[in-house]
């Protein structure tokens, strides 16, 4: 590290700005199946991305590991590669407020032996829900230590770290005659309690839950999305609220700030400084710091995700949401919570566990075509699972008929969220 420092001191004045990405990571995991160790993995990893301002240019250089020698090579050819690079008046230095350091690096806290113990244990608990659950296919618990750091001119200087505890696992369910697969995964940033054996309980009712499923009959529903699914339902609402996307005009949501774009029942927040969060983080890769950022607010369009070349692109404000360090700043969301507004069900829905095909939704039309699973309630009660059926809309209705967010909130990947109920939708299955 004190050679980077170095290394950006020495260069500095040639140019407006230097800013170096630094991510260390260590850490490792404990994959099982049937009752026996399958692989058990440890990394320790470094990299770097550095990026060089000048007149409204910037280039990009990225390593990993150490490399200060062609850190170096680049410093030295990039003022003569600056007159081939063409000038953007979007390319903007950086805003940098106070240093902020650690005073130590932390380390991973468990053994080996505890990592595969905790596997284990997530197999034994998935094995034990049902006598129905015929193989664990995997089953895995891992740590991870991550460092980020950020240097530059003017002896400038930000880092950050963070520690998760993650698993996994994957199941069948059934006999020869159907196999149901189920599957679940949680992190959390505190190794202690059962929260660990807890996914495999949740993929195995899943597997179970979807057994005999048939497809629907065709037609109209009442239709709630599994917390999970309304997780990848909220990542596309994400992605099209990137300012990239905007500014390119490839978004459904483009010139609809300050408009009601959903129903008032749904808000959606980003909030970078919730530490129990995978997103936690608090400053983004430019060294921006993050704040809590409302999207959409009781179905009214609050604000796009912005780094530092969309905000000044669109004359907006930089929400801080800066991400990359290997090249040209990307964006991405932190912590998206999803703020919930009931506790009771219908008695009459469909509820989908599981999507084939969320993520080729149209963005600009918002066109979407879905396969879907889950389970039928009728009179409050689950009563048949049904699959091979399929759901098609449009993303902005879909938005528009949010009818409840359930308070059965948790975290999949970086979306907090509960189930989300919508209107009656058609959907289409048994043509007989």
């Amino acid at each position: 590290m004190t050679d980077l420092i170095d290394i950006i001191s020495k260069y500095e004045n040639n140019f407006d700005y230097i800013e170096a990405v630094v991510r260390t990571s260590k850490g490792g995991s404990a994959d099982v199946r049937e009752g026996e160790l399958e692989e058990a993995s440890f990394f320790d990893s470094k990299s770097a991305g550095i990026r060089v301002f000048k007149d409204n240019k910037a280039l990009y250089y990225s390593y990993s590991g150490s490399d200060s020698g062609g850190l170096e090579d680049f410093l030295n050819s990039a003022e003569a590669l600056f007159s081939s690079v063409e000038e953007d008046e979007n390319t903007a230095v950086p805003s940098f407020d106070e240093n902020t350091a650690e005073s130590e690096d932390p380390a991973p806290v468990l053994k080996p032996e505890t990592l595969m113990k905790k596997a284990f244990e997530i197999e034994k608990s998935a094995l034990e829900y049902s006598t129905e659950v015929s193989a664990v296919k995997e089953a895995g618990f891992s740590e991870g230590v991550s460092k980020t750091e950020i240097i530059a001119s003017g002896n400038r200087y930000k880092s950050y770290t963070r520690k998760l505890f993650s698993t996994s696992v994957y199941l069948l369910a059934g006999d020869d005659g159907e196999n149901q697969d189920g599957f679940d995964s949680a992190y959390s940033t505190d190794a202690s309690g059962d929260w660990h054996t807890v996914t495999g309980k949740r993929a195995a009712e899943l597997a179970v839950s979807l057994m005999g499923g048939r497809p629907l009959d065709s037609g109209e529903y009442t239709v709630v999305f599994e917390s999970s699914v309304a997780a990848q339902f909220i990542e596309l609402i994400a992605e099209m609220l990137d300012g990239e996307n905007i500014y390119k005009k490839t978004s459904l949501m483009c010139d609809k700030l300050g408009t009601k774009t959903a129903s008032d029942k749904l808000t959606i927040i980003d909030d970078p400084l919730r530490e129990e969060g995978a997103g936690y983080r608090p400053f983004d890769d430019e060294g921006t710091p993050s704040c809590i950022t409302p999207l959409i607010s009781e179905g009214i369009l609050s604000s796009y995700l912005h780094n530092s070349y969309t905000a000044r692109a669109l004359d907006m404000d930089n929400t801080g949401h800066a991400s990359g360090g290997k090249g040209r700043m990307g964006i991405s969301p932190s912590n998206l919570i999803v703020i919930p507004t009931a506790m009771e069900r219908p008695k009459e829905y469909i509820l989908i566990t599981d999507v084939m095909g969320m993520h080729t939704a149209d963005p600009v039309s918002g066109d979407f075509s879905l396969g879907i699973s889950g389970v039928v309630y009728e009179n409050g009660e689950r009563t048949k699972a049904f699959r091979e059926s399929a759901m098609a809309g449009n993303l902005g209705e879909l938005l528009e008929s949010v009818e409840e967010i359930y308070d059965n909130a948790r975290f999949h990947g970086r979306v907090f969220t509960g189930d989300i109920l919508f209107g009656r939708m058609s959907v289409s299955g048994n043509q007989e």
